[in-house]
């Protein structure tokens, strides 16, 4: 075999690899979840199908979870949490951790990483109607008790509870107290799931600031939060586009 017909297969092998590469990139890139080892990377909402991944993993096999949510469903959080809590999984935020995500799925988490550039918020808390009660029955006429909410407001205090941090974090942050408060009415236009509760409070997302995740006893092993509205804004710009 000639030099030139080597050259030209070598070309050829050369193309065939990269066409390869490229194609495995791209599917890593739009893979919805993913195993790698002791690790479950996550990109979607926080709902059964997350539940499902995880289970997925022998029993205490996991140890970390890397995900991107803008948030999702409180049962199958609640459920997730549990098996987070109870496995001492870590929770690595690599984009967005949004709702549900951030107000039950980081808190069980341990040790826990906020990547930089990454977007942590948190709105509508389910446990705040329990400490909210009063509030609430006297604005809307209508007993806390009697929506199904309450017992998830029960069980996310728990999760909170059980992972050493200040539940009364839920007050705080539906009352608008975090620093940065970002509008994600173009974001998350969804029905009202408090029954005609909750409309006003649904449509803002709160960042803390460190001192602030201190002041209720939650700790990061390594924490990363806009220091700005205009840099919280610019991180949530990519949700406004799609």
């Amino acid at each position: 075999m000639d030099r030139e017909l080597i050259l030209k297969n070598a070309s050829k092998i050369t193309v065939v690899i990269a066409i390869v590469i490229a194609v495995a990139a791209t599917i890593f890139l739009l893979a919805k979840y993913f195993q790698q080892a002791d690790t479950l990377h996550y990109h979607g909402k926080v709902d059964y199908e997350l539940l499902k991944q995880i289970q997925k993993f022998p029993s205490s096999k996991l140890k970390r979870i890397v995900i991107d949510s803008v948030g999702g469903e409180y049962p199958p959080a609640l459920e997730i949490a549990e098996i987070i809590q109870n496995q001492k999984i870590q929770i690595v935020v690599d984009g967005y951790c949004l709702s549900a995500c951030a107000s039950i799925i980081l808190p069980a988490g341990q040790d826990n990483i906020v990547n930089e550039g990454s977007l942590i918020g948190f709105h509508n808390l389910p446990g705040t109607w329990v400490y909210l009660e009063e509030y609430i029955e006297k604005k809307y006429k209508k007993s806390i008790k009697s929506m199904p909410i309450y017992g998830d407001s029960l069980k996310t205090i728990q999760v909170y509870e059980k992972s050493g941090i200040n539940p009364e974090l839920f007050i705080a942050l539906t009352l608008g107290k975090g620093p940065i408060c970002l509008d994600i009415s173009e974001i998350d236009a969804r029905d009202d799931e408090m029954q005609n509760v909750s409309i006003e409070f649904s449509q803002d997302i709160y960042i803390p600031n460190r001192s602030f995740f201190e002041q209720f006893d939650w700790r990061f092993k390594e924490l990363y939060l806009p220091e700005s509205q205009n840099e919280a804004e610019k991180l949530a710009e990519p949700l406004r586009k799609t």
